[in-house]
């Protein structure tokens, strides 16, 4: 299993996620994400999700910081991937469109690949790769 975690944060007025429920939303980004983990990679399990909202926030904008960890079966991926940096692109593509129904204006600002899926991937043949 490959490691990986993902910080995002949210900036917006229009949250649908209340600093009171936070423990809902992260089980429904839990849910999310594994949607999304499940379609690139065949096999994941989201280990934690955790969602803080910071009191801060200016001109009425309410702001968050989303953490992911999870891990990922990269033998079984089922998406043809060029790269490390073309896999983080297309996991951020595929997390913010949800992200951003949650919270508003979602930033994914960050996406961490443990040692072994970057070896995985640095090591696949050109028969592997489109």
């Amino acid at each position: 299993m490959c490691h990986l975690h993902i910080y995002a944060q949210s900036y917006s007025r229009n949250v649908e996620v209340l600093p009171e429920a936070v423990e809902n939303a992260e089980l429904v980004v839990e849910d999310v994400v594994s949607h999304v983990l499940l379609e690139l990679f065949g096999e994941a399990e989201v280990d934690n999700v955790s969602i803080r909202f910071f009191s801060d926030s200016q001109a009425g904008l309410k702001h968050c910081s989303i953490q992911i960890h999870a891990q990922c079966s990269c033998r079984s991926s089922t998406a043809p991937l060029h790269s490390i940096e073309r896999m983080k692109l297309i996991l951020k593509e595929g997390m913010s469109y949800p992200l951003k129904e949650l919270f508003g204006s979602v930033n994914v600002d960050n996406i961490m690949l443990g040692p072994s899926l970057c070896e995985y991937w640095n090591n696949l043949t050109p028969s592997h790769s489109v």
